[in-house]
């Protein structure tokens, strides 16, 4: 892998929050141990599978939480 090459992997994996700040992501295959969990789909911006369904499934447990407020 050539310098353009780890260079464009980089700016792939970043991202900018709502203030303009960048923040990295984490990508399927790189071997983050955060991947699986809502985390990695809300904080680090991951949307594979496994992300995905552990957010699906923290979202549905808070909301069907009934110690929630209404």
């Amino acid at each position: 892998m050539n310098l353009d090459e780890v260079e464009f992997m980089l700016n792939k994996v970043k991202r900018k929050d709502g203030n303009g700040v960048t923040r990295r992501r984490i990508v399927p295959g790189d071997g983050d141990h955060r991947h699986g969990t809502e985390n990695g789909y809300v904080n680090l911006g991951c949307r594979c599978k496994d992300c995905t369904n552990a957010f699906r499934f923290a979202w549905k447990s808070r909301a069907m939480n009934p110690e929630r407020k209404q």
